[in-house]
């Protein structure tokens, strides 16, 4: 019959995932992991590298495999909110996010304890009391924790589970009065008995198996010309080990917390105590070991025999107590650690952000208010760098949700695209924004594509190409039947879906699309854009367009398309002065590109060509 386990129940889940397309690889949406191209085309490899960072305070193996496991934007509203309590109260109280650091060092160092992981580089007894203490430190943390975030109270639940047993409290006991102590004291030991040139262990001691090889070894006929068995300074090493060796067995013995700790019957039955305290007499008195100098050799061989035989006797008594409580508790993190380091990791981020930015955990609403508010916010991972911020306002809801962003290259189109797709991706992850308030609607896909342009190796048009499929499958299934136009039932679509593993747009999707159309002529852009212009507000889909087809941002401003306005990138223009690129959006504004400015800077006009090409003509310039 297996033995009952106290198992920290996990309470993260990873179901549920946000819906991840982009147009560079659109069939790899089920890939949600770090290597996914929207959060390279998003620019999130900064945050995921400070998340390491942070995890590496706890050295873990392969942090970037937790993080790639627990980096997992969800659709589920209660798992989101559940993480950002426990991200909140890491992030807003020192005491707390103290604890839960000592929380995860000692599960961390118990998890090393259990049979699977368990490798053994150390004495029993050290190895053992280190392993009690880690138990006592996760247990007592998690004991202190004082907040209304409900995964650090299943933390403190499954250590209450642990603290109700008597074998905990015994263990406890034994932490508090001699454990740390016990380790310590066994350590020097170990050390001063290693005084005969073997050294099993890296720290330099030796275990007590060892150590009884040792003596073995020693007593060989081969080694006696080779080793002065006891010189003055091996004497003093082994009385210093016996005597604290003494102090040890005496301290657990009467201690009244640690009665039945260990087999006083045991104890006597071997005379352990009588034997120590005879070596101390011999290894103290001028005869003794030294009494026949004919009978030196045999007497000290049998000394260490003896001496080896107690200390394996004392190491094992102790330490499998030890052992038989813990087995008996059977403790199991269930990977505790990883979780909360990655929540942690999650806090310390925000106080990175929090260097340069206001940081806010977002309010979180249903997926079918189709809200996105955020006030001031920057983007997350440009506050990692060294680079000023521009602070932008994002306000989408119900009513007003297609966006066709223009502006000047290098005034921040891509940026606000960035802020955006960063800020909702963290949001359903758990964590804080960048920004001084924000009210966030879920949304249950996010679908990116930047900059379609002809790749090398590839025939003209091949970006342009790839755009429009992609933008055509967005609505309509791949094996539509183009040849002859006709129009798939209800139910062929559903097949479609399920056996083409194929992600449509949604009234509650999340759509970036950066320059679609480029290296093409402007009325297939434009015709590209109105497609998808007219598909997304048929359906709902909260979309930004960013482009500079400034015929299309014209149509919008007419109000050729319902719910759709323009947002403009900003620019600040003097006469006789360079234009400054503000990169600020601003609603309703129709921007114009940094050429346009030029050529009406430079007076590059209908107007003036034509007034240029009459002067010519009067001057005689003409054919």
């Amino acid at each position: 019959m297996p033995k009952p386990e106290i198992k920290y129940q996990s309470q993260f889940n990873p179901a549920s995932k946000l819906v991840l397309v982009d147009a560079d690889s659109p069939n790899e949406y089920w890939v949600n992991n770090l290597n996914h191209p929207i959060y390279k085309n998003l620019n999130m490899k900064g945050i995921f590298n400070r998340l390491k960072k942070h995890m590496d305070e706890f050295e873990f193996y392969k942090a970037e495999s937790f993080i790639d496991f627990y980096f997992s934007p969800s659709q589920n509203l209660n798992e989101i909110k559940e993480r950002q309590d426990v991200v909140k109260a890491i992030y807003e109280d020192e005491k707390t996010k103290d604890l839960v650091k000592t929380i995860i060092c000692s599960a961390k160092g118990l998890r090393t304890w259990t049979p699977k992981f368990f490798v053994k580089t150390r004495s029993d007894i050290e190895e053992r009391s280190a392993q009690v203490k880690d138990l006592v430190e996760m247990v007592e943390s998690s004991l202190e924790l004082k907040t209304t975030s409900s995964r650090l109270h299943s933390l403190k639940y499954f250590a209450k589970r642990i603290a109700e047993k008597k074998e905990y409290q015994q263990l406890k006991a034994y932490d508090s009065a001699c454990g740390e102590q016990t380790g310590k004291t066994y350590d020097i030991v170990m050390k001063d008995l290693s005084v005969f040139g073997y050294s099993r262990n890296e720290d330099g001691t030796i275990s007590s198996p060892g150590l009884t090889q040792v003596f073995a070894d020693l007593t060989r006929s081969e080694r006696r010309n080779e080793i002065n068995l006891l010189s003055s300074g091996s004497r003093k090493k082994i009385y210093s080990a016996l005597t604290d060796l003494q102090d040890l067995l005496h301290s657990i013995l009467i201690h009244p917390e640690l009665e039945g700790f260990i087999d006083k019957k045991e104890v006597k039955t071997f005379k352990l105590e009588q034997k120590l305290s005879q070596g101390i007499q011999d290894l103290g008195s001028t005869g003794g070991l030294y009494r026949r100098q004919a009978r030196l050799k045999p007497t000290q061989e049998f000394f260490l025999s003896q001496l080896g035989e107690i200390i394996y006797h004392i190491d094992n008594m102790v330490a499998n107590s030890l052992q038989d409580k813990m087995e008996i508790l059977n403790v199991r993190t269930n990977n505790l650690e990883k979780q909360f380091a990655f929540y942690y990791s999650l806090a310390k981020f925000a106080e990175d952000m929090a260097m340069k930015s206001a940081v806010c955990m977002p309010k979180l609403n249903p997926k079918e208010e189709r809200k996105q508010h955020i006030v001031q916010g920057n983007i997350p991972s440009f506050t990692l760098k060294r680079i000023p911020l521009i602070a932008n306002d994002v306000y989408s809801d119900e009513n007003e949700f297609m966006f066709s962003v223009t502006g000047a290259n290098g005034n921040g189109k891509s940026s606000y695209a960035r802020l955006i797709g960063q800020s909702q991706i963290l949001a359903q992850v758990g964590s804080y924004i960048a920004a001084k308030s924000a009210k966030i609607s879920l949304v249950d896909g996010l679908f990116v594509a930047f900059k379609g342009k002809d790749k090398p190796g590839e025939k003209a048009g091949s970006g342009f190409q790839s755009s429009a499929a992609f933008v055509r499958d967005l609505f309509v299934p791949r094996n539509y039947n183009y040849t002859n136009g006709r129009i798939l039932s209800d139910e062929e679509i559903i097949d479609s879906y399920e056996k083409h593993e194929q992600r449509f747009l949604t009234p509650w999707s999340l759509a970036l699309f950066d320059e679609l159309g480029t290296g093409t002529d402007i009325n297939a852009t434009l015709d590209v854009l109105e497609k998808l212009t007219y598909g997304s507000t048929s359906l709902g889909t909260t979309a930004y367009i960013f482009h500079h087809c400034h015929t299309f941002a014209e149509k919008i401003t007419e109000g050729e398309f319902p719910h759709a306005i323009n947002l403009g990138a900003i620019i600040e223009n003097e006469k006789g002065k360079e234009p400054v690129l503000t990169k600020k959006m601003k609603r309703g504004l129709h921007s114009k590109t940094y050429g346009e400015l030029v050529i009406n800077e430079v007076g590059l006009t209908k107007k003036n060509i034509s007034q240029g090409v009459e002067i010519l003509k009067k001057l005689g310039f003409t054919q």
